[in-house]
């Protein structure tokens, strides 16, 4: 990444408070080597740096601060508990779904496969008859098979 003009003072600060990528680091590295003017500048935000850290530490965010960010933000610190009806709930439908998954794995035949299997054996009855066709009619003479 090339540097240009006043880009690298405002890359120089970037750098202090570690927050560049690495190779905009390594070129703001570089720049620093080759410009003297460059490394006081940055020893001397550095010292400021450190003063200010000295004489102004962080303070702690307030409780009712914190909680409302985190609200906003939509991070929950407290846990929820259950309630025995939400837990007794989960109980019957978990045992509803397991009941059925068995009854279903126990039959092993699904409804549609039954279809299917009532018209092949209806097939195959059909094929093992003498006649292809039989009809039922007590009139001979209108009905003729």
């Amino acid at each position: 990444m090339a540097l240009s003009g006043d880009n690298h003072v405002h890359l120089l600060h970037a750098y202090l408070d570690g927050e560049l990528d690495v190779a905009p680091a390594l070129a703001i590295e570089r720049k620093m080597a080759a410009d003297p003017n460059l490394r006081t500048l940055a020893a001397e935000i550095g010292a400021l740096k450190k003063v200010l850290a000295e004489k102004f530490p962080p303070e702690p965010l307030p409780p009712r601060l914190r909680s409302r960010v985190e609200a906003a933000i939509g991070l929950e610190t407290r846990r929820r508990i259950p309630s025995w009806a939400m837990m007794a709930a989960s109980v019957l439908v978990a045992a509803s779904v397991s009941s059925t998954l068995t009854a279903i794995a126990v039959r092993g035949t699904a409804p549609h496969e039954l279809l299917v299997t009532e018209l092949v054996d209806g097939h195959l009855r059909s094929l093992m008859a003498a006649q292809p066709t039989d009809v039922v009619s007590s009139d001979r003479h209108t009905v003729k098979p």
